[in-house]
């Protein structure tokens, strides 16, 4: 989880209030850094991820993350959901 702010001083009651302006500035540059720090972190993270050597604690841990009846399933759906969810659409 990345969380970043768009308007760190909203307790305060003095001083200048803070514009819908100033908030999607904040946002925008929000969007831009959380986009470059996210590229980095997955560069950096490429040939641990490629490898399968990183989670792999995690490996199974959303097999029954999927609530809905499975001859409901979309084959569609299953196929685009698969690469993050393959022990939820395998078993």
């Amino acid at each position: 989880m990345v969380c970043m702010i768009t308007d760190y001083d909203c307790w305060k009651d003095d001083g200048e209030p803070v514009t819908v302006e100033i908030v999607n500035g904040h946002l925008k540059a929000n969007a831009d850094n959380a986009s470059r720090f996210l590229v980095s972190i997955v560069a950096s993270l490429e040939d641990d991820i490629q490898a399968g050597r990183l989670g792999t604690w995690l490996e199974g841990s959303m097999k029954h993350s999927i609530a809905t009846a499975r001859d409901a399933w979309d084959p569609e759906v299953v196929k685009k959901i698969s690469y993050i969810l393959p022990h939820a659409v395998d078993s």
